[in-house]
């Protein structure tokens, strides 16, 4: 139906119902101006945030990069620090050896003193004014051992 068939009610009811939707889309014009400004306030946060995020990732890069270079130093000095404790272990091993040396010879070097001390106690033992006397040849015999004078007990 064309405007002019119409009747003047029918002009008045849709100029009714054509007010009320212009008053709908600039209501939804006026909703849809306050999503604009609250997705562009969103978009910004957004973007806000992505560079914040861009400047967080590059200072953890940067300190990865740091720790992967200082993880290299500390893998150096760990190794250094093994070596080294391997030569002080080789080096306590050679000092613990030779102290054991160095022990065994004082030991021998006091034996070697004690016997010398009871090698000359035993010479004075039996000096004889008789070097031809023998007292091992008379003890075999059931006699008793003379003294330090080269005199058998019991005999005067």
């Amino acid at each position: 139906m064309k405007d002019e068939e119409k009747t003047k009610e029918q002009l008045i009811n849709e100029l009714d119902e054509l007010r009320k939707q212009v008053a709908d889309l600039s209501q939804y014009s006026a909703e849809r101006k306050q999503m604009e400004i609250e997705l562009l306030n969103k978009n910004h946060e957004c973007l806000e945030l992505t560079s914040e995020l861009e400047q967080k990732y590059r200072e953890i890069k940067w300190h990865d990069e740091i720790q992967m270079k200082y993880l290299g130093e500390v893998e150096q000095k760990k190794i250094l620090l093994e070596y080294y404790i391997r030569l002080l272990k080789r080096k306590t091993i050679t000092s613990r050896i030779l102290a054991f040396v160095l022990v065994i010879i004082v030991v021998c070097i006091g034996i070697a003193a004690s016997l010398g001390k009871t090698a000359q106690f035993i010479k004075s033992f039996y000096e004889y004014d008789d070097l031809s006397y023998r007292p091992m040849d008379i003890e075999r015999q059931g006699h008793p051992l003379p003294l330090k004078t080269g005199k058998v007990p019991g005999k005067l």
